[in-house]
């Protein structure tokens, strides 16, 4: 495997119909006070967890989800989905439609077990922030943008065992941290009515990567030696986001989004000296392409995405030597999402809070870009293996606060990435997602 290295008062939200005026009695806001109290402890328990991906070892870290967690809980679509509260950082069109200032954070808990076809299973959990994006719709028909989400995961804790029988048995762990994030600034606007939408959004991309090798020998004869660890400083990405949606017919909306490929440089303090790479290298992250669809009839919407990422175009280039394409390394990913989502028949504060929700549930299928390595006859490991993929069943709900003041949108993803016949490795997984978005306060909140 080789993967590491203002405005109107009123607005329609994920319900889709404008409120009336909210009129929160004592069980609607002791609902909703429980539901933000479990909010802030999942965020206060995040930073005591480590997050480790098994897949983010020998690259930039594996690729993270772009969508809020409201698409996320419909199969992760969003892309032809026109939401005054949709956040999404997959298509830059989608913010023209907040009516509001608002503003969005993501967490994301995971708990996986990993098994091995060499080995024994062992469980991981992790928690990290997705992300945070602000709105702001001035001056009409404009929406600005502005936000940070992360690209890449890059964090990941393995042992291998080595020499197996022999006396110079060994364990050797890999330990890393960090990731590549992106800094990114927008704007969208509605033309023709509210019927079309297009947008742009620049980003800029940094990050940290650190990677730490040590052998325990199982025989104490042979000692050991000092961690080597190597710190990798991701600089310098630029990237264009461009993305527009459509709505033909009534019920019935298209979307589309391409975001450029960006050449981001890499330097690092050698261990040993403490001076950085000279000259240092450059890799250059994928283009993206996307479409969607999405039908909407009365209270129910179906949506689906599709999204392609050119990661075998990529390139890995180091000054004086030779351009090393990526088919060596990488390879093109897909990924296919189908959400359904049930918007409430009550639209008033005066209904509960469970007849006033959101409800989410879909299908995602993805391709890691990692070439699975499998060992030849000689011995060799070479970087012809299988794909790995993933696939996940999720569900969700959106709560809203005061009913048109903003939504907690929860989701929660079960499924499996690779399995134990080709891949030899299988995580099976459990996310659990928390969003909080909040546009326009009323005095009395």
């Amino acid at each position: 495997m080789n993967a590491r290295r203002i405005v109107p008062a009123r607005q329609t939200g994920h319900n889709g119909h404008a409120p009336t005026a909210p009129m929160v009695h004592r069980r609607t806001r002791r609902a909703w006070t429980g539901v933000l109290v479990a909010t802030l402890a999942l965020f206060l328990v995040a930073p005591a967890v480590r997050a480790e991906s098994t897949w983010g070892v020998e690259g930039l870290g594996r690729p993270e989800n772009p969508y809020d967690h409201a698409a996320r809980g419909a199969g992760s679509t969003g892309i032809a989905v026109g939401d005054p509260f949709g956040m999404s950082f997959v298509n830059p069109a989608a913010i023209a439609h907040a009516r509001s200032a608002q503003y969005h954070v993501g967490m994301a808990m995971q708990d996986r077990l990993i098994e091995s076809a060499d080995g024994g299973p062992d469980r991981r959990l992790n928690a990290r922030l997705t992300m945070e994006h602000f709105v702001l719709p001035w001056p009409h028909p404009l929406c600005w943008s502005f936000g940070f989400r992360n690209l890449t995961d890059g964090t990941y804790d393995v042992k291998i065992r080595a020499n197996r029988g022999r006396e110079d048995e060994y364990t050797r762990t890999l330990v890393g941290t960090g990731g590549i994030g992106e800094l990114s600034s927008g704007v969208a606007a509605l033309f023709a009515g509210g019927r079309l939408a297009a947008g742009l959004r620049l980003g800029f991309i940094n990050g940290k990567l650190l990677d730490v090798v040590e052998d325990t020998f199982s025989d104490t004869r042979f000692g050991g030696r000092n961690p080597t660890m190597l710190t990798t400083r991701v600089r310098n990405g630029r990237a264009v986001s461009l993305g527009a949606q459509a709505t033909p017919l009534r019920g019935i909306s298209l979307g589309a989004m391409w975001r450029s490929s960006s050449s981001v440089d890499l330097s690092g303090p050698d261990s040993v000296v403490s001076a950085y790479w000279s000259p240092p290298a450059s890799f250059e992250l994928p283009s993206e392409l996307g479409l969607g669809l999405a039908v909407r009839r009365d209270r129910v919407r179906v949506a689906a995405d599709w999204n392609r990422a050119a990661w075998a175009d990529a390139k890995f280039d180091t000054k004086g030597e030779e351009t090393s394409p990526a088919p060596v390394l990488f390879r093109n990913t897909d990924r296919l999402g189908v959400g359904v989502t049930l918007f409430p028949a009550v639209t008033e504060a005066k209904g509960t809070l469970l007849r006033r929700s959101v409800w989410r549930a879909g299908f995602s299928w993805g391709q890691l870009p990692v070439r699975q390595r499998s060992i030849t006859a000689n011995g060799i490991r070479a970087l012809d293996g299988p794909t790995v993929s993933e696939w996940a069943l999720t569900a969700g709900c959106g709560l809203p606060v005061k009913v048109d003041r903003g939504w907690i949108d929860l989701f929660l993803e079960a499924g499996r990435t690779g399995n134990l016949t080709d891949v030899r490795l299988r995580e099976t997984f459990l996310r659990l997602g928390v969003g909080v978005t909040f546009g326009r306060f009323a005095k009395t909140f």
